[in-house]
């Protein structure tokens, strides 16, 4: 009885164990059966899926006739679309290769015109700075301009006193030189040296007076030039028997800043003093000639 049990348990940790393995290797066999069962359900759809195309394309060719595919024979007379479709597909055809012509010329174009594009832009870039560059420059050249106005209208009205002030300065200075200039050239009034002793002007035919007797001790007599063109200037004064010169003071011109200078003329003596003394001297003359 005790051995029985024995080989009853023995049985029983053996079924167990058994169980336990075939419970292991069931969860191994799920776990490698659903991806096979995922990948099949796919390959069933893509075969459905061709499947369905081919007898489509079957379709379509027997629709469009066989009479233009070559190896096929079918008693469906060819269509008229059999006849689009290779028209279309020449048109494609066509359009493909027009397409890479023209794909060529424009990488062609892009190639050559991408320099002048680059110098366009260039261009662009440097004339908006050039019209930066002068808007700014024409609003500096305009504050320049308000700047100078302000300068030079202060400048002229600063010269404007300046010219005020000269004008006021000369007009004294010609004022000085003038009264000074005719102190210097007054003539001598009565029988005195520098007085005058002209006769004077449109007196007739009767013999005038002199304008001034110089008396005994002083002759009236001329000083005289004698210019370029071959005038002759002359002025009468009384002045010493002895005198040979004069000094002549020219008029002064009108706002004179500097007296002119002053002339010395040849002064002879034409009265009876001064012919008195041309005796003695001649007299004289003779005596040292003489002797």
């Amino acid at each position: 009885m005790v051995e029985w049990k024995r080989l009853a348990g023995l049985e029983s940790a053996a079924v167990a164990a058994d169980k336990l393995k075939a419970q292991v290797l069931l969860a191994a066999l799920t776990a490698e059966i659903a991806p096979i069962a995922r990948l099949e359900a796919t390959a069933w759809t893509a075969w459905n899926d061709a499947k369905d195309a081919e007898e489509n394309k079957a379709l379509a060719t027997s629709q469009l006739g066989a009479d233009a595919v070559v190896g096929i024979s079918s008693t469906t007379p060819a269509t008229h679309a059999r006849g689009v479709v290779v028209a279309a597909q020449v048109a494609v055809d066509s359009i493909t290769e027009q397409r890479k012509y023209h794909q060529g010329r424009v990488a062609f174009e892009t190639e050559k015109t991408s320099p002048l594009y680059t110098i366009m832009n260039n261009a662009s870039m440097m004339k908006d700075k050039a019209a930066g560059d002068y808007d700014s420059g024409l609003a500096k050249l305009d504050m320049l301009r308000d700047q100078c106005k302000q300068e030079a209208f202060g400048k002229a009205q600063e010269n404007l006193q300046k010219i005020t002030d000269d004008g006021d300065a000369r007009a004294a200075k010609v004022l000085e030189v003038s009264t000074a200039y005719a102190t210097l050239t007054a003539f001598a009034t009565g029988p005195a040296v520098g007085a005058l002793c002209n006769y004077p002007q449109n007196a007739g035919d009767a013999q005038p007076a002199r304008a001034v007797d110089c008396g005994e001790d002083l002759c009236c007599g001329a000083a005289q030039r004698f210019m370029k063109d071959g005038t002759k200037l002359s002025i009468e004064t009384c002045q010493q028997p002895e005198t040979t010169t004069y000094t002549y003071y020219p008029g002064l011109p009108d706002g004179a800043l500097v007296a002119p200078a002053k002339e010395t003329w040849r002064f002879a003596c034409i009265s009876a003093a001064g012919n008195l003394a041309a005796s003695v001297a001649a007299a004289l003359a003779t005596g040292y000639m003489l002797a």
